[in-house]
């Protein structure tokens, strides 16, 4: 009697291609906690509906045992979901345009209201660190389902130059540089940090910081004519003595060729600013000049 051999069976792949899920921050949330005692939910994954409202919260946690406890988080806010789908352990996750992390798992200590969704992150972010304001776009984004598909380019095989991933130390510094820049600046000249932020980063070319900050010269009450002025700002009539005088500053400050601020134009800045909120708004300038060359090392602008 002949024996037949059952046939070699490749290595069972579970999970095939699948579509990103997509939605609009509707909360900013400012706030982390050492001692959250947070639970992962023992599913790697939860199917959603358009119109859900889940949180968004980073940990460094990277635990993924049922039940592990997450103390260590930062809160970035809530999504209102587009789309339905299914949200996997591992899928990237970006807020307007920028990679924040990758999806860790779920807790349900809100649920049946909504979940948290855990996203690990070198370190625990928030959404005033990275200046999250309503309404950006956030989007979960598969891995590949299948590496050997990835069609062979620089792009996949180039190695990822990630400065803010592989040395979050200096990534929250520099968050800590941008807070301190704003803490003491009056309330009306808050506004016009923004307007100096989406300069600066118009001009670095950075497409995610031009963007970010946009949004948050919006939130901040900014004019959107203003805005869409702002490239040609010394010809445009949008623009008060004060914020040329501002905007004169970040455009020498941020040209590759500058030298020292000209007698005239820090005479001019210095009539219409007191000492300490021209200083702030010049390591704005330059704190902005930080990111942008961060952005553009990393591929995000």
């Amino acid at each position: 009697m002949t024996v037949l051999e059952a046939p070699t069976l490749p290595p069972l792949r579970e999970n095939g291609a699948k579509r990103s899920v997509h939605g609009r921050l509707v909360k900013v949330l400012l706030h982390r906690r050492d001692d959250r005692g947070m639970a992962l939910e023992p599913h790697a994954a939860r199917c959603v509906r358009a119109g859900e409202v889940h949180e968004l919260v980073t940990t460094d946690h990277d635990d993924t045992t049922p039940g592990a406890r997450i103390d260590r988080v930062g809160f970035l806010g809530f999504v209102e979901l587009g789309n339905a789908g299914v949200i996997d352990r591992g899928d990237t996750v970006r807020i307007g345009g920028r990679t924040v992390g990758t999806v860790l798992g779920f807790d349900a200590c809100h649920f049946p209201n909504h979940y948290n969704i855990l996203i690990h992150a070198p370190v625990p972010l928030t959404g005033a660190d990275l200046g999250l304001v309503p309404e950006l776009t956030v989007t979960f984004e598969p891995l590949a389902a299948v590496p050997s598909l990835l069609p062979t380019t620089p792009e996949h095989t180039m190695p990822v130059l990630d400065p803010v991933g592989s040395a979050p130390d200096l990534a929250q510094a520099m968050v800590s540089v941008t807070e301190l820049a704003d803490t003491g600046l009056p309330k009306e000249t808050v506004a016009l940090a923004e307007l100096l932020r989406l300069h600066v980063s118009q001009r670095n070319g950075c497409g995610y910081c031009t963007t970010l900050h946009r949004d948050a010269a919006l939130a901040a009450g900014q004019d959107p004519a203003k805005l869409d002025a702002l490239a040609g700002w010394p010809n445009a009539a949008h623009f008060s003595a004060e914020e040329r005088a501002a905007l004169a500053v970040a455009d020498h400050l941020t040209r590759e060729d500058s030298g020292p601020i000209p007698d005239a134009l820090r005479a001019d800045a210095a009539r219409h600013f007191e000492p300490s909120v021209l200083a702030r708004l010049v390591w704005t300038i330059a704190a902005t000049n930080a990111w942008n060359r961060i952005g553009l090392a990393s591929a995000a602008g």
